[in-house]
């Protein structure tokens, strides 16, 4: 049985299907925007993040996906991106990170963005650029408890966004 923070394997997808369901059931987009299937197979989508890490595709940048695993199910994903365009210069951010709906609740972020930051660090090679959501607040309180400092809020679409950096 997986536990910890692991990439995806050929073998993930019935647990990955279950973790964008849960998105769905609560009428919720799936996050981080790179897990996103638009149309393809769960193996087609396999193939992607392994050729995204190696190759930037076009208007796209590299990044690398994690789940963290808790009794065989997905409970969180996790991207890390290399560098920024131009959008996640303005709302992303080197991190994309989210809890799946249904395990919020075991207040989890802290230690998981703890657990990721040393390898954020060193593939963003320098500072930091998170953002997430106001209304996220555990989010929120796990990027300043490790090491987070609010550079702006800003509005996005309507939706209230924090903008921290962590220097490496």
């Amino acid at each position: 049985m997986k536990v910890g923070l692991q990439t995806p394997t050929p073998m993930d997808e019935q647990a990955f299907m279950s973790y964008t369901q849960d998105f769905e059931d609560n009428m919720e987009t799936i996050q981080p925007i790179e897990l996103r299937l638009e149309g393809r197979s769960y193996a087609a989508w396999f193939v992607d993040q392994i050729s995204h890490y190696l190759v930037k595709p076009e208007n796209w940048v590299s990044y690398k996906t994690y789940f963290y695993w808790d009794n065989g199910e997905i409970v969180a994903a996790i991207t890390l991106r290399r560098e920024l365009n131009e959008s996640l210069q303005y709302n992303g951010g080197h991190i994309g990170f989210a809890v799946r709906p249904s395990r919020r609740y075991y207040r989890i972020e802290n230690e998981l963005f703890g657990a990721i930051l040393p390898e954020a660090k060193a593939l963003a090679g320098g500072s930091l650029l998170v953002c997430c959501e106001k209304q996220n607040t555990k989010l929120n309180e796990a990027v300043i408890s490790n090491g987070g400092v609010l550079e702006e809020e800003m509005l996005s679409g309507g939706v209230e966004i924090c903008r921290y950096r962590i220097n490496a």
